[in-house]
């Protein structure tokens, strides 16, 4: 689907074909940028920043916390004195806590912890004890694509099914959709792929139980739901780039749909703009609009504005976060809100692998004061992480991400961990043991570590990991190729848990030279299964395959 700014991504492909895989980092930043809570607030004061120019290599595997050469530490030291925080008027350098916090790196068996996992994903709905799902078919997806990520076919039909206790599968009505299904008041909300040309447009619709009494809402996707509410958030696309036109909240109840811009762009040219959805909570969505603006063909500079509305159109400006001269577009990557806080990385990526190039990792308030952030020296190592993860911690937020953190315990005695945690009370940094695949991961609630195929679960703010089965593999009868006899490799995609029962697809895909027409390309999908298994018993059930 066209997400976010369709123009602005099809902007970089174009410049990742025109310069090549540029080493990512190589464009130094020498400045901490400016950032403002308010139109009417100065800006902060800039410090110089002196960038090393060299590149520093550490193995990025599984995790190597622990001792590590002088050398490898000396230049992760060196590279940790660059960091500041920056506050509403002043820029400060970065202190560190010698402590390991291991807030959240606590292992349980506590299965009660999983009865909010089903919210973290809506390839399933659930009701009254019977799980729905789409039953898919071999024609329903493209049959190959980049990194093995396949595109829905348009105009396809496949089938709504429920699943009783038992695994007993009815089919309920067939349709031509396509991704996540919602099903609320006894109506299921999805969007369906239609072909346009040789494009293809995502229409939002509605449907009772059985598959009648159809509802279009316009061409977009489905942001976000609010359950307590009865209400969905939606995205409205229009024109031939995919741009963000609305945004909308559909009362489930009422079945009335109210726009939340209360402006257009002809009307109002100074909010001309790229829209992207970043989060909702409370009654609240959060959206940013991006202003950019190139200097030649490969420097631009830009500006960010974030804005929270309320669904009763209620619009308030939060912050505008602002863009040195960079080669690639920054904008906000990622955003969660916390308690009265708003949390979010700002940065971008650049590349032929679109690797994040670092940035800024910010907290305001809701208001949009009380501006705080950290920031790296911007090399290649992405300091900090474009993902991170927020734990409560006796009264404390605490800001957990992906960088490598280095402490000295001896003269030649240096400990290494894979995570960073930034205390924002105190604005002190600190290393910790959790594992870094757990915050990389956390995005999709219940996650498979890919080192031990075991599936685990990372509940909100909480810092508590849930052991859901070990070793996922075990459970399956894994395919072998037809000519060579070798087991193929399993990749599992769309986990759900929902009353004892672990649901999940396993996709088996080759990839060959003749197929490739780039080093991304080649990949081509040979077989889906979907499976169910009972969290305690040793083999899944297959349910169905395409």
């Amino acid at each position: 689907m066209r997400k976010r700014a369709g123009s602005i991504l099809a902007l970089l492909v174009f410049l990742g074909v025109v310069f090549g895989t540029a080493p990512e980092g190589v464009f130094e930043h020498k400045t901490v940028q400016e950032c403002r809570t308010a139109p009417e607030r100065e800006a902060a004061r800039e410090v110089e920043v002196e960038i090393p120019s060299e590149t520093i290599g550490f193995t990025d595997g599984q995790e190597t916390t622990g001792n590590i050469e002088s050398w490898e530490a000396a230049a992760r030291l060196e590279r940790q004195a660059q960091v500041t925080i920056a506050y509403d008027d002043r820029i400060v350098p970065a202190k560190y806590g010698e402590e390991v916090l291991d807030t959240g790196y606590l292992y349980t068996d506590d299965l009660s912890l999983l009865e909010g996992a089903g919210e973290t994903g809506h390839y399933y709905a659930y009701c009254d004890g019977k799980i729905y799902c789409r039953r898919y078919h071999e024609d329903s997806f493209e049959e190959g694509g980049l990194w093995g990520n396949y595109a829905p076919v348009p105009d396809t039909e496949k089938e709504i099914v429920c699943i009783d206790q038992e695994g007993a599968a009815t089919e309920l009505f067939k349709d031509r959709g396509c991704g996540d299904l919602y099903l609320i008041g006894k109506r299921f909300y999805m969007t369906e792929c239609r072909g346009l040309g040789s494009d293809e447009e995502y229409e939002i619709y509605s449907v009772d139980m059985e598959g009648n009494d159809r509802v279009d809402y316009g061409i977009g996707e489905i942001k976000a739901v609010d359950e307590k509410r009865n209400s969905l958030i939606l995205e409205i696309q229009e024109g031939e780039d995919g741009r963000v036109s609305d945004y909308r909240v559909l009362d489930c109840d009422s079945g009335t749909c109210v726009s939340l811009f209360s402006f257009s762009e002809e009307d109002n040219p100074e909010e001309q703009g790229h829209w992207s959805f970043e989060a909702y909570q409370d009654g609240w969505v959060y959206v940013s609009c991006l202003k950019w603006e190139w200097s030649d063909v490969r420097e631009g500079t830009g500006k960010t504005v974030l804005y929270a509305v309320s669904t009763e159109g209620i619009w308030q400006e939060v912050i505008t976060v602002t863009s040195e001269e960079t080669a690639f577009i920054e904008d906000i990557v990622h955003l969660e809100v916390l308690d009265d806080r708003l949390f979010f990385t700002y940065g971008g990526y650049h590349g032929t692998m679109q690797a994040y190039q670092g940035g800024r990792l910010v907290t305001v308030k809701r208001d949009g004061t009380d501006y705080r952030s950290v920031q790296g020296p911007g090399t290649n190592e992405a300091y900090p992480s474009d993902i991170f993860y927020l734990i409560r911690d006796e009264g404390r937020i605490l800001v957990y991400y992906p960088n490598p953190c280095v402490v000295k315990r001896g003269d030649n005695d240096y400990e290494r961990y894979e995570v960073t945690v930034w205390d924002i009370d105190t604005g002190t940094l600190y290393p910790s043991a959790f594992p870094a695949y757990s915050v990389y991961n956390k995005w999709n609630g219940i996650y498979i570590n890919s080192w031990e195929k075991s599936v685990l679960m990372l509940p909100e703010h909480t810092g508590r990991i849930v052991k859901i089965t070990e070793n996922l593999e075990d459970c399956i009868e894994v395919l072998s190729d037809e000519t060579t006899g070798e087991k193929r490799t399993p990749h599992f995609e769309h986990l759900y848990y929902k009353n004892g029962y672990l649901y999940f697809n396993v996709e088996y895909r080759r990839w060959s030279e003749a197929d490739s027409v780039g080093w991304r390309d080649g990949y081509r999908r040979v077989r889906t299964q979907v499976y169910r298994l009972k969290l305690g018993e040793e083999k899944a059930a297959l349910l169905y395959d395409y």
